[in-house]
């Protein structure tokens, strides 16, 4: 949380499995993704990761269970988030990204990955089911719209322009997809 000190500004921790993959031995080695620009329509705040462990991880950026783990270096204890889809893509250390129309971008060692995001109504007691900020409840279901797997794999963070993904290739190759 950047309007805490930051000493205090760490609020949840997710915690994935540390796993050796080619030179990286961790968890988490890209960023986090938030959905706050691409949300017209007021659905729930939603966070995106991968992890080495070879999972996209999309998560409440607000919600977060009664676990506990130990934080970065394992100093502190701290809450984990939601976890609302846990999709395997294979391992990755690129940063996923949302874009219009509801959908996320993301790519890695197995390839560039286009999924559309559907939110459902729900009710506050279903499995799942985030609480936009008028209080409304949904649930996030995700589908496979698209994959692109060359010879060659990512590591780069895709961007979209007009359109278009655009990812640069660890062959040293720019990619322009759609």
């Amino acid at each position: 949380n950047p309007n805490l000190k930051p000493k205090d500004s760490l609020e949840w921790f997710l915690p994935t499995k540390n796993q050796q993959f080619n030179t990286w031995d961790g968890g988490i080695i890209g960023s986090v993704a938030l959905n706050d620009e691409y949300n017209p329509d007021g659905f729930p705040a939603i966070f995106a990761t991968n992890a080495i462990d070879g999972y996209l991880y999309i998560g409440s950026q607000m919600i977060t269970t009664d676990k506990k783990v130990a934080g970065p270096l394992g100093n502190g204890e701290y809450k984990t988030p939601l976890i609302l889809v846990q999709e395997k893509i294979g391992a990755s250390i690129s940063t996923p990204i949302f874009t219009d129309g509801y959908k996320l971008v993301t790519a890695g060692y197995n390839g560039v990955y286009l999924f559309n995001l559907y939110w459902e109504e729900a009710r506050a007691n279903q499995s799942n089911a985030i609480p936009n900020q008028r209080g409304e409840y949904y649930r996030l279901r995700i589908e496979e719209k698209g994959r692109f797997k060359p010879e060659v794999s990512f590591e780069s963070t895709p961007v979209v322009w007009n359109n278009q993904v655009m990812i640069c290739g660890r062959d040293g190759g720019l990619y322009t997809l759609g």
